[in-house]
């Protein structure tokens, strides 16, 4: 059984990889 606790980490990680990649790109493009 998954409970909500987990699925809630999950993605707040998930967003988490998501933005720094996103941050990464910017940083590409700034220089």
């Amino acid at each position: 059984m998954i409970n909500m606790e987990t699925i809630t980490k999950a993605r707040r990680l998930f967003h988490q990889g998501v933005s720094v990649r996103q941050i990464a790109k910017q940083s590409d493009i700034n220089r």
